[in-house]
């Protein structure tokens, strides 16, 4: 991978894991053809960027879905914080179609339109274990979301002592071990699993790990809470060695980003004990996908699921001066792990390079169950993803290697921000481009320091191929530059309201269509 830790690295372990463990306790032996249709499993962490996707920390991950799957090197979230993300899953939609570019429940359009009302329309148990979009409780308490038959949903989102929905009963937990939310999110799926039916099933696991926790005290107190197994010996990594941590000189970025302060000795303790919280987290999720996989090997379903491993968006530690942040338009909060364990049968490569991004999940989950984004003949949904799998081994065309995907924000009709203690606001408005070597920016909006959204007009402009750190921002462009950023301007314009994909769907509404 170009960036950090890095793309290249985890392709060269996916390819290495396969040859070594081909014949694995869990690798199953491959069937005639795909179960049709497939179970589909999709386990999303939750705050868990490119540098939180450790072997170490997560050998079964690795071993077992890495191993055996694909890699998608340079996939990315449309945008970076959690709701919108998951909206953007549940839609195969950017968040300027779906209406969720901040968070809230509320805000999301067509509320009965989503992949498992889809999938349920194709006779799919859908099964949701764990968080959901923010605000769901407050919207509509502990009844399940549309879609859904098996609705095990958490109404707080803490590590402990949080509300729960068992299909619209609430159940409350302590702060016993046996309350730790992974686990008790883990046996759920388990038990779920071992449930015989002559449907297929679609579940959707959303852990807490690693996102911060509210408040609970101990050592991890408001960072990522571990297992209680490792919460009394947190992994002593050291960071990520990154160019781009405390960067020494940010006068070539946008004004929101230049009142930023050096990154101190007390600070950047902060920020190591935040990354050993966090990394530690994972040890105790990757125990509980263990337990997952493990249950479907034993109840015969393994080779007949496509298991799909991501997170909603990553954090920055450090990058760029700012101690902790996701929201903004870097890589460290866009790019995150996401790998494909299709079912057997499928000659999928190790890794996918081209271009992808969560609105490509819902349509290639539907394009391997042969299902619409239909809630009934006539009432769609136009997806602005392309489906993956003809890049999987499966049919159809293979994602384009040239595909350009936005990246966008919009909290400029969100709360007030309350003032932190440097002053620094960031975004609250923003759209952007990202291709396969370059990554173009610009924001609408900023917040002043009284937290509200003031007009702005500034960009950043990255060649990745050079700058994969993202270092040095080449706009206002040189002469050398100005025809690639007249292009990234023009594509951005287009993308920025764009719908569909040309010769798949109708155009709506007259606008452009997607790539």
């Amino acid at each position: 991978m170009r960036f950090g830790l890095g793309r290249a690295r985890l392709a060269a372990v996916a390819v290495a894991v396969a040859t070594c463990i081909l014949g694995s306790a869990l690798g199953g032996e491959a069937s005639a053809g795909p179960k049709s249709p497939p179970n589909f499993l999709i386990i999303q962490t939750d705050d868990q960027g490119l540098d939180l996707f450790n072997e170490d920390a997560m050998p079964h991950t690795f071993q077992k879905i890495v191993g055996h799957g694909t890699v998608l090197s340079n996939y990315g979230v449309s945008t970076p914080l959690c709701c919108p993300s998951r909206a953007a899953l549940l839609t195969g939609q950017y968040g300027h179609n779906n209406g969720v570019l901040r968070n809230g429940y509320e805000l999301l359009n067509n509320k009965g339109q989503t992949l498992p009302v889809w999938l349920k329309q194709a006779r799919y148990r859908t099964i949701h274990i764990g968080k959901y979009l923010n605000h769901y409780p407050q919207f509509a308490g502990a009844k399940p979301a549309p879609g859904w038959t098996n609705w095990q949903t958490l109404i707080d989102n803490n590590y402990y002592d949080y509300r729960f929905s068992d299909n619209g009963e609430r159940v409350r937990y302590g702060d016993d071990a046996k309350d730790y939310v992974g686990r008790v999110l883990t046996q759920r799926a388990v038990a779920t699993l071992k449930k015989k039916s002559d449907k297929p099933f679609f579940m959707d696991l959303d852990l807490e790990a690693p996102h911060a926790d509210a408040g609970r005290g101990g050592s991890c107190s408001r960072d990522a809470i571990p297992d209680p197994r490792e919460a009394d010996d947190l992994i002593k990594a050291p960071l990520p060695d990154q160019p781009s941590f405390n960067e020494p000189d940010i006068s070539d970025k946008p004004d929101f980003m230049q009142g930023l302060p050096i990154l101190d000795s007390a600070v950047i303790h902060k920020v190591k004990r935040s990354y050993r919280c966090a990394l530690t987290t994972m040890v105790g999720a990757d125990r509980g996908i263990n337990r997952i996989l493990n249950a479907l090997k034993r109840t015969g379903q393994l080779d007949d699921t496509m298991i799909v491993f991501i997170s909603d968006n990553g954090v920055l530690r450090g990058q760029h001066r700012i101690p902790a942040g996701k929201a903004v338009a870097y890589r460290e909060s866009v790019q995150v792990p996401a790998v494909i364990r299709m079912p057997a049968g499928f000659s999928a490569p190790s890794s996918l390079n081209p271009p992808t991004a969560n609105i490509d999940l819902a349509p290639t989950i539907l394009d391997l169950a042969g299902a619409e984004a239909c809630r009934e003949p006539g009432k769609c949904r136009t997806m602005d993803g392309r489906s993956m799998l003809g890049s999987l081994g499966g049919p159809g065309d293979p994602i384009p290697s040239d595909r350009t995907m936005l990246v966008e924000l919009d909290k400029s009709h969100g709360p007030h921000l309350k003032s932190n203690e440097n002053g620094h606001k960031g975004p609250c408005t923003y759209a952007g481009v990202r291709d396969s070597q370059w990554w173009y920016v610009r924001y609408t909006n900023v917040y002043d320091t009284e937290g509200n959204c003031q007009a702005t007009d500034q960009r950043e402009m990255y060649d990745l191929d050079d700058d994969g750190f993202q270092l040095a921002n080449l706009y206002p462009p040189s002469p050398g530059n100005q025809a690639e950023a007249t292009a990234l301007a023009a594509k951005l314009a287009t993308l920025e309201d764009c719908a569909g994909i040309a010769g798949r769907d109708a155009p709506v509404g007259g606008k452009p269509y997607c790539e």
